[in-house]
C-alpha cells in the first residue's frame, strides 16, 4: 500500500544512509494524527539527521511525496496552522498514475508557513480530461483482471 505522503530525504550522505533535515522528525506522527498515512522513505536504521543552527534558520524544510488529496490538504493544513508564522521550505512531488506509467509533479515554496499553505492549496489535485480518462482505463483494467 502506497502512504498518503512520504517524507523524503535532503541528501545522500557518504555513507550511503540517507539525510533528512532534522526539522521533519515529527511529520510522519502529524500526519497519522490528522488520520492520513504516512512514513519515511527509509528504515530507522538507514536515516540520518542535518540541521541548519543559523540565525533566520527554518523552522521546517520539507520534501515529501504526496499520493492522495487527502495527503496534500494535510500538507496544507500542518503549514497554515502549525507553521503559520514560522519560515518554512517545502518541496511537493504530486504521484500521478496513468497508464503510460507513473510520475511526479514537483512543487516548491517558501514563506510563513500560512502563505506557502496558500500557495499550495492554490493548486488543484483533480485530474485532468486526459489523466481522468487514463485512471477509468486502468480502473477497468483492475477490473477485468479480478473477474478473471
Amino acid at each position: 500500500m502506497i502512504a498518503d505522503v512520504v517524507v523524503l530525504p535532503r541528501q545522500i550522505g557518504s555513507d550511503g544512509r540517507a539525510l533528512y533535515h532534522d526539522t521533519v522528525i515529527t511529520f510522519v506522527k502529524e500526519f497519522a494524527d490528522l488520520d492520513v498515512t504516512a512514513s519515511f522513505a527509509d528504515e530507522p536504521a538507514a536515516r540520518g539527521w542535518i540541521g541548519e543552527k543559523a540565525l533566520g534558520a527554518l523552522a521546517v524544510n520539507l520534501i515529501v511525496g504526496i499520493a492522495s488529496s487527502g495527503g496534500w490538504d494535510a500538507l496544507c493544513y500542518v503549514f497554515g496552522r502549525r507553521f503559520k508564522s514560522a519560515p518554512v521550505r517545502v518541496r511537493a512531488g504530486r504521484f500521478k498514475q496513468t497508464a503510460s506509467g507513473t510520475s511526479f509533479e514537483w512543487y516548491e515554496a517558501e514563506g510563513r508557513g500560512e502563505e506557502v499553505a496558500k500557495a499550495l492549496a492554490a493548486i488543484p489535485w483533480e485530474l485532468d480530461a486526459d489523466a481522468q480518462g487514463e485512471a477509468r482505463q486502468l480502473e477497468q483494467a483492475s477490473e477485468t483482471k479480478k473477474d478473471s
